[in-house]
């Protein structure tokens, strides 16, 4: 099960640092995500082309990020030059 009440802290400290941001969202198993992100503000990318590299080369596009517990999305956001746009869901992170 996934803990989606780990996410309400970045979105808020994001909403409160940017100006309509839109939340773009990345998953491995998209099933039920919708009921929890219903808002105009998530776009969900659903990649099957190449995902790894694809999703990799999105998020590099990215300037800021929320980190959930994925080592992949992880990565992608700790490589990024903006070490200071980076919002953790956790301490734990």
């Amino acid at each position: 099960m996934i803990l989606f009440n780990i996410y309400t802290e970045p979105f808020r400290i994001c909403e409160k640092k940017i100006d309509n941001p839109i939340f773009y969202i990345w998953s491995n198993d998209f099933k039920n995500l919708k009921e929890y992100f219903n808002d105009d503000k998530f776009i969900f990318v659903e990649n099957n082309y190449n995902k790894s590299i694809t999703d990799f080369y999105l998020l590099n596009k990215c300037t800021n990020f929320i980190v959930g517990p994925t080592s992949f999305h992880w990565w992608r956001a700790w490589l990024n030059y903006e070490k200071e746009n980076m919002y953790k869901t956790s301490k734990k992170y």
